[in-house]
């Protein structure tokens, strides 16, 4: 169709179905580059004439070496979406036939006349064919492609659109056989967030829950289902009660000690936060170079942390000097362990509750990081100053005087005040 547009005439043309799995485009539109109407009228047919020869050549480029079943299946996903939006079902036979039909034409043929078509071609051809007769039926894997596409479309941040998918991959993969959306049930939609109860942490189940709505209500405002199976199926979960952070008991620490040895990471971490009240990411990150020699004592270098009063000096304790100087000897990080993580010292810390929780050795509360507390906590009944324990911790100190105008502690007093530290 011929169009105009601020006085200069457009082109629209629409792409025959059987190119657009070729072509990739459903319309074409160009400007004509003329404000003439007989002028654009000239161009128009050399345009189409054009688009034509160029539909052609994409129809006849279908080699021999074309994979037939693919071609279909890709043709016979576009003709059924097209199917839904109002193209009638025989109207989308015919356009696969003639398809099929071109493409074989090229083929080589046996004794009796027939092209050759291999099994897996033949499977994926009559699954087109299939998809074609029950597009009246809105299923699940049309739903979720027409609502990853939406959101593509609107705009939607590309790790929002990663997780909705990987949601709603799973939802496709627990229900199994593909399914007309309007079959979804309510039990079915209880069940399914049961099962991920039984899989997920509350805060990620409540998380899968949300897009499954979002998702669900997107088809109603489509009028493909008529409720909202997933709504409310939030109420099934309930938020784990975290307990408030505590200093770990004595029993605690002696269990723990003797269930973790210290030539492994996991009793390192926990006699490094006894001894240092150093942050799990902060230990996890030291390495050898961090290490520096002070005299007789060696201190802990802190080069990054959350704040820049992280950035600090940790004299190492007495009681941990020696195993201290064993994890030097390989070079590189202080905790040798491997990880895919990001975040290093949160994988090692998991690992180390599971096995203390597990064994009974420590109880809700305590966990990798309060092993600042228990520090702290020595610390001050130690009698070390407030400005000390402050600098030690990596916190801002509060007053005027040692906050701003302090240059800080000298490492001799550090080491003093760490020294208090006694369990």
């Amino acid at each position: 169709m011929l169009r105009r547009r601020r006085q200069t005439w457009y082109i629209k043309v629409r792409v025959p179905v059987d190119v657009q799995v070729l072509d990739g485009r459903k319309w074409v539109e160009r400007s004509l580059k003329t404000r003439d109407c007989v002028e654009a009228k000239r161009r128009y047919r050399v345009l189409v004439g054009q688009l034509e020869q160029r539909w052609e050549a994409l129809r006849t480029g279908l080699t021999a070496e074309t994979t037939a079943g693919k071609h279909i299946q890709s043709l016979a996903t576009l003709v059924s979406q097209q199917s839904r939006e109002g193209l009638p079902k025989a109207e989308a036979r015919v356009l696969l036939m003639e398809a099929l039909e071109s493409l074989l034409s090229q083929r080589e043929v046996d004794s009796e006349g027939n092209p050759s078509v291999t099994e897996e071609e033949l499977t994926v051809i009559q699954d087109g064919f299939e998809r074609v007769e029950r597009s009246d039926e809105y299923h699940l894997s049309s739903g979720v492609d027409d609502y990853m596409s939406d959101l593509a479309q609107r705009g939607v941040t590309e790790a929002h659109q990663n997780a909705t998918g990987a949601t709603l991959r799973a939802l496709k993969e627990w229900i199994g056989p593909d399914l007309p959306v309007q079959a979804l049930s309510r039990s079915q939609a209880s069940s399914h967030v049961d099962y991920l109860r039984a899989q997920l942490a509350p805060g990620t189940v409540k998380s899968r829950i949300s897009k499954l709505t979002s998702f669900m209500g997107w088809l109603q405002q489509r009028d493909r289902v008529s409720t909202n199976v997933f709504s409310g199926t939030g109420r099934q979960v309930k938020e784990k009660v975290i307990s408030r952070r505590r200093p770990w008991s004595s029993d605690e620490l002696s269990a723990a000690l003797q269930q973790l040895p210290v030539d492994t990471p996991e009793g390192q971490l926990v006699r490094l936060g006894m001894y240092s009240g150093l942050r799990t990411e902060e230990m996890s990150n030291l390495t050898a170079d961090d290490v520096e020699q002070h005299g007789d004592r060696l201190v802990l270098r802190v080069r990054a942390s959350k704040t820049d009063a992280g950035v600090r000096a940790v004299p190492v304790h007495r009681e941990i000097h020696k195993m201290v100087l064993g994890m030097m000897s390989g070079g590189g990080s202080l905790l040798q362990f491997e990880s895919a993580a990001q975040r290093r010292g949160r994988s090692l810390g998991g690992r180390v509750l599971r096995v203390l929780r597990e064994s009974g050795a420590i109880s809700e509360g305590a966990v990798v990081h309060s092993l600042r507390n228990t520090f702290a906590t020595k610390l001050e009944q130690g009698g070390v100053s407030e400005n000390l324990g402050q600098q030690l911790m990596g916190h801002r100190k509060a007053s005027l005087s040692f906050g701003l105008y302090s240059g800080g502690a000298s490492i001799e007093q550090l080491i003093t005040a760490v020294d208090a530290v006694r369990y």
